[in-house]
C-alpha cells in the first residue's frame, strides 16, 4: 500500500551460510478495496523456498496498521538481523518502453491471493 508516497510493503532476507540459515521476512500495510478505513498488518516468513507462517492483523486504523509495519520493520531490519532486498513492481513492457502509460493497479501484485 502507498500512503503519503511511501510504500509499506517490504522483502526481507537474514543469510548465514555457517548457521545455515536461508530466511525470509515480508511485511505489507493492506487497504480493504471498498472501505479504506479498514487496514490490516500482514507479516509472512520462513525458509527460502518454502511457504512459511502467515499472520494478517486487522482491521486497523491507518495510522495503527503503519505503526506495527515500522515497528515490525525495525525490529527485523534496522537491528541488522534481516537485509532489505530491493523490488521493482514495473512490467517487462514499460521498462521496454518509458514512453508507454501504465494503470498502477495493473502492476501491483495481489497479496490477499492466497487468503482468498
Amino acid at each position: 500500500m502507498v500512503h503519503n508516497t511511501k510504500v509499506y510493503s517490504a522483502t526481507l532476507n537474514q543469510t548465514n551460510i555457517s548457521n545455515n540459515n536461508n530466511k525470509y521476512y515480508n511485511l505489507q500495510v493492506l487497504q480493504h478495496d471498498k472501505d479504506p478505513q479498514k487496514n490490516y498488518f500482514m507479516t509472512r516468513w520462513g525458509r527460502v523456498g518454502t511457504p512459511g507462517q502467515k499472520s494478517i492483523e486487522g482491521p486497523f486504523t491507518i495510522n495503527v496498521a503503519i505503526n506495527k509495519y515500522e515497528t515490525k520493520y525495525r525490529e527485523k531490519h534496522l537491528k541488522g538481523e534481516y537485509r532489505e532486498i530491493e523490488l521493482n513492481y514495473a512490467d517487462d513492457e514499460a521498462e521496454d518502453n518509458p514512453n508507454s502509460q501504465t494503470n498502477e493497479n495493473e502492476n501491483s501484485m495481489n497479496p490477499m491471493s492466497d487468503y482468498q
